[in-house]
């Protein structure tokens, strides 16, 4: 009696053991119709209107980067990106557009800042070529050194006058604290 109630309990759980385990399996590999393909969003031509553009302002076909400078994959992407600029010629521009993970990336929203520099010196497109390019520089070089590759910060850092006061200072001193524009 007590070993045909302890085969009955055994099997009781090997079937429980497995209906969870096909549940678990279909969870995990069948795709589910909602969460695969594009999908359409409504305010999608918004999004485009703030950001940092790259490529000519009146392109036709505009694609949105939402990117973090400190990504391994958003390099990989930037990369890609360049291709698709260099290639389409006025036809195509990206929209980019600040998203730093830092909790991921501590660096990620210097760099954000540091680009709001560049680009309000009309050198975000080098800027984003240079950083992403020595992405493994980022935390260890100084902002200005990258900087001075892209032809930004003489003498001013996001339209204010600073005459000779180093770019990183003013970047830790939280003069430039606050939302990243995008």
């Amino acid at each position: 009696m007590k070993r045909a109630l302890s085969n009955v309990v055994t099997g009781v759980l090997v079937v429980c053991a497995l209906l969870v385990s096909v549940a678990v399996a279909r969870r995990e590999f069948a795709a589910s119709p909602a969460t695969t393909g594009p999908r359409p969003v409504a305010e999608w031509q918004e999004l485009t209107t703030a950001g940092l553009r790259l490529g000519h302002q009146d392109a036709p076909v505009v694609l949105l980067e939402f990117a973090d400078f400190q990504c391994p994959f958003c390099a990989v992407e930037a990369r890609n990106i360049r291709d698709v600029l260099s290639h389409n010629g006025n036809d195509v521009a990206v929209v980019y557009r600040h998203f730093a993970l830092e909790h991921l990336h501590p660096y990620a929203y210097e760099a954000a800042v540091a680009a709001e520099c560049a680009a309000a010196q009309d050198r975000f497109d080098a800027f984003h070529d240079v950083v992403f390019d020595r992405q493994d520089e980022i935390g260890v070089t100084p902002w200005s050194q990258f900087a001075a590759k892209v032809g930004a910060w003489r003498d001013r850092l996001v339209g204010i006058e600073y005459s000779q006061q180093p770019f990183d200072p003013v970047l830790k001193s939280y003069q430039l604290r606050g939302p990243v524009p995008t």
